[in-house]
């Protein structure tokens, strides 16, 4: 017996993961983390003990 997985057509589409090598910059959607990995991508400096408000005002 194999089994199938059906998909319920109503559900929502599944929210696209964030690309920190992308052009999308970041928002407050975002953690942390990503954030900071956006601006390493992106060649912008920060300091490791930023807010998250400061790293998104870097990022633009």
């Amino acid at each position: 017996m194999v089994a199938t997985r059906t998909t319920d057509s109503s559900a929502a589409p599944a929210t696209p993961t964030f690309d920190p090598n992308g052009s999308v910059k970041p928002t407050n959607d975002q953690t942390i983390q990503q954030i900071k990995a956006y601006l390493d991508a992106h060649h912008i400096s920060y300091l490791a003990s930023a807010s998250k408000s400061d790293l998104l005002a870097l990022a633009g």
